[in-house]
Formats: C-alpha cells, structure tokens, sequence
C-alpha cells in the first residue's frame, strides 16, 4: 500500500542558477532562465485540449445502465462529472516543469511535482486520488506501453469490441483506447491518477503543436497548494462541452424510441453502441 503523502512547498535555497531576466513578463513564475527558456520554446502558445464532462441523466434516459455500472466500478462516476474553471496560461507553465517521482521498490507510490516561482510543490498519490475524487488503487497502466500484470489483453479481441461498441467516428483507434476498453469491460481497475500523471509527462514532451490536457484537475491541485489565482487568466467550461443527448443527437447516434420503425444506420449504430456496454462483463 502506497503511504500518505503530505503536500509539501519546498522552497531551494541560494544556488548558482541563473534567474530570469528581471524585467520579463514571466519572471515571476520562473526560478532560473533555464527554466523559462523551456517553456517559451516548449509550451508557451500550445492549445488546450478543451475540458469534457458527463451529464449523468444520458445514462438514465439512453439505458446505459451497464455503462454507469462500469464507471462506477472504476470510482470515476463523480471524476467524470468535473467542471471546473480552469487557468489554461497557469497549466502552461507548470507543464514546463513538471516531473513526477516514482518509488523504485513501489512503482503505485508516486508524487507529482512541479514548480512554481521560487516554490516546489509535491503531492502524493494517496494526496492526488482525495483531490481528484479518484480511488487509489487499482493496476497501473501508462498509455503507449504494455499493460503491467497480467490483464489477459488481447488486441483482437479488444478490437472485436471496438467494432461492437461504435464509440467512435474514426476509421481507426490508438491502442491505449483499446487497453482501456478492455479493462473497463472486463472489470480491471485502472489507477488513474497514476495513468492520468504518466499522460501529463506524455503531453508535456510533445511536439509544439500538441494540446495540454487535464485543465480542471490543474484548479484543483492549485487550490489545494494554495496558489493565488485572483490575477490570472481564468475560463470556464461551456456547456457545449458537455457529454449528453444533444452531443448523441448531433453525432446520430442517440437511441430512437421503441416505435420507431426507423432502420437507419445511426439507429444501428447507437443500438449497437448500447448492446456493446451492456454485455456480461467478466467479474472478479
């Protein structure tokens, strides 16, 4: 079991590093030039990857009942719901120093940790699971590599689900989608703080164009390190961007009522897209 780790505001003493210029906008959120260079050549300008949020009366009134069972299996029924307002200026410089510290006996013992200014911050992940309302178990899974432990995964047989569940629009699926699948259909519990985390690292080495994610759960670790936001650039999720019958309706894919005489492809699509998550999982 991973132990409890406190949050912790490491302020670095005296040292050789160069500071910022004095006179630059950033200064402020940067300890040493090096630093700051980074993120103006990595991160400054990138977009964000815009916040998704579920509207939980779609899994009542599309009978998802199955789905709602498989989220609330893996503890995510509330995390999957977050919408808050979020800093996405903010989250672009603490991705630039990002890193996370991983236990070498225990690799579920992990700490994210980033700095800010003057100040290093560290959290737990015992401390991350309470802030994003995740549990803080479960297997650990870093997305583009092999599942660790033996989750049965076979590609064929996750894309044979794929095919079944029609969740998406694209000809073709990342692998990391298809191991998830597979572990929720399955009833393998994933850490995701620990994913979450591993995908943050992913996100910051990306190429220049690539989005930053995760905005929301960046408030929420602010928040809890007690980090001024009264002057910084502040947004808030519209309601375009949430999960629901209006999304379903505009992709074709909400389910027509049981009169329906209908046998159009999106009537299939979403019937089978229904069928797919409500087969018999495995169970423990």
């Amino acid at each position: 079991m991973s132990r409890m780790k406190k949050t912790t505001k490491r302020t670095r003493g005296e040292s050789s590093v160069e500071p910022p210029p004095w006179n630059h906008p950033l200064a402020r959120y940067f300890a040493s030039n090096e630093d700051l260079v980074y993120y103006e050549m990595r991160l400054a300008g990138r977009k964000e990857i815009p916040p998704r949020y579920l509207d939980p009366n779609l899994l009542v009134t599309q009978n998802f009942d199955h789905l709602r069972e498989i989220l609330e299996y893996q503890g995510i029924m509330n995390f999957v719901q977050i919408r808050d307002k979020y800093y996405p200026d903010l989250v672009a410089i603490v991705y630039s120093t990002l890193m996370i510290e991983v236990n070498e006996e225990n690799e579920s013992d992990f700490s994210l940790v980033f700095k800010l200014g003057k100040d290093e911050y560290e959290l737990g992940c015992s401390e991350l699971a309470i802030i994003w309302g995740l549990p803080n178990q479960g297997c650990l899974f870093e997305g583009g590599k092999t599942p660790i432990g033996d989750w049965g995964y076979s590609k064929e047989n996750a894309m044979g689900i794929f095919n079944l569940t029609q969740v998406s629009g694209h000809a073709t699926v990342c692998d990391e989608d298809l191991i998830i699948m597979w572990a929720m259909v399955n009833n393998i519990k994933i850490n995701w703080s620990y994913f979450i985390v591993q995908h943050m690292i992913r996100l910051k080495k990306k190429e220049t164009s690539g989005g930053l994610g995760y905005l929301c759960l960046w408030t929420r670790i602010f928040n809890r390190v007690g980090i001024d936001l009264t002057n910084e650039k502040v947004k808030h999720v519209p309601s375009q961007s949430c999960i629901d019958i209006r999304l379903l309706r505009k992709m074709g894919r909400s389910r027509r009522s049981r009169n329906s005489r209908s046998t159009s492809t999106s009537s299939r699509t979403s019937r089978s897209f229904h069928e797919g998550f409500n087969a018999s999982p495995s169970k423990d």
